[in-house]
């Protein structure tokens, strides 16, 4: 389970889990995300340095909304600790330039409790 404070998550080492990105204006109506837009959610430890934990490029809309998948292979091996993690996209309409909808923010893998869910 994925665990949201603000824009801070944490989540389970091992954990699959996904990110519903869903884009408003001010008076709340849904800015959907179109064919030729992109986003990216990046995820590492020092955002100053370069190499990423993972990072996920989505291009596929459902009604204008972006699930990120982050899968097991994503966290399962990462250190338990904080990372550091924002997500970018660039919109059809003007693909040289980056909009941050999340800043950076922290991405912690904590430690998970069932190690083996075998037979």
């Amino acid at each position: 389970m994925l665990f949201l404070k603000g824009t801070d998550i944490s989540i389970p080492q091992g954990e699959s889990e996904t990110i519903r990105i869903e884009l408003t204006d001010e008076l709340g109506q849904q800015i959907p995300l179109v064919s030729g837009d992109v986003v990216y959610l990046s995820v590492n430890l020092n955002p100053e340095k370069n190499g990423y934990l993972f990072q996920k490029k989505e291009t596929q809309f459902n009604n204008g909304i972006a699930y990120i998948p982050i899968r097991t292979e994503d966290t399962i091996n990462a250190r338990l600790r904080t990372y550091k993690y924002d997500i970018r996209i660039t919109f059809a309409s003007n693909p040289a330039e980056f909009v941050t909808i999340i800043k950076e923010s922290d991405f912690t893998i904590i430690q998970a409790v069932t190690k083996d869910v075998g037979d």
